[in-house]
């Protein structure tokens, strides 16, 4: 997946050249923007999902009224897109065209009541995060039924968790200040002491994250990060990036950029 293979030192070169052309205003207040590993853009506002195309061309909208306003979106598998609806304490699955994939899950029915975050494991199942009990649980499709479950209390997570993903072979799990890294069985790795947003991208076990004018690339690895300035805008909520575009939140749009 070429997202994946560029890697790091693509995303260097592109930002400090700052060699860009605005290729598009898409003017909505979104929630969030989000990418996946096929390189299409994802944007929510007032119950919509958009889907575009890299470009920004609008391919396709998913409209849910009923289940309240969106908790989650994890694209990291493109043809099986998990929503989560916190109200609700349900899951809804999208396929790559935005229509639902079977019936939503509920999680009560699962006795899962203090559920703060989900995200979609590989091992076509999901992971959840039940902040009430401190427990990690990796819920399988096939065979149905909870494939693990971690007992986390130990760890004395402090606050609340603000987002979890599933990439590579790791499971990221992080709070205001701290980033746990899991394997895919739910043991943990490590812990890293760093002062992360609500959300980030995750590339080659690298994470990326903005704040301000600048660009943070954390090497999981190494435990270092390296800080790109970006200075040819202003009021950046979020930033994303693919193989040559630039993706930009703002307050009440969002701009794509395309390497020249």
């Amino acid at each position: 997946m070429k997202f994946i293979t560029y890697g790091l030192l693509f995303i260097i070169l592109f930002i400090t050249q700052s060699n860009f052309r605005l290729l598009k205003k898409i003017d909505k207040k979104t929630d969030f923007i989000a990418l996946d590993n096929l390189g299409f853009l994802y944007l929510y506002e007032n119950n919509n999902l958009y889907k575009y195309s890299a470009t920004g061309d609008l391919i396709n909208r998913s409209t849910e009224l009923s289940y309240g306003k969106l908790s989650v979106f994890d694209a990291s598998d493109p043809y099986m897109l998990l929503l989560y609806y916190q109200d609700l304490n349900r899951i809804v699955f999208l396929d790559n065209q935005l229509a639902q994939i079977g019936n939503p899950i509920d999680l009560d029915k699962l006795e899962l009541f203090q559920v703060d975050k989900v995200c979609k494991s590989k091992e076509f199942a999901i992971w959840i995060y039940d902040d009430f009990d401190k427990r990690l649980i990796q819920y399988g499709f096939n065979p149905r039924g909870i494939l693990n479950e971690i007992n986390l209390s130990l760890l004395n997570i402090p606050g609340k968790v603000n987002f979890m993903r599933e990439s590579g072979n790791y499971l990221y799990l992080s709070t205001f200040n701290q980033l746990y890294v899991f394997d895919i069985y739910g043991t943990l790795i490590k812990k890293i002491n760093i002062n992360i947003p609500n959300s980030f991208e995750l590339i080659n076990n690298k994470i990326i994250y903005s704040k301000g004018h600048q660009l943070f690339v954390y090497s999981i690895d190494e435990n270092r990060a390296d800080t790109l300035s970006i200075n040819f805008t202003q009021n950046i909520k979020h930033i994303l990036l693919n193989n040559k575009f630039l993706y930009l939140q703002k307050k009440d749009r969002v701009l794509v950029f395309e390497k020249k």
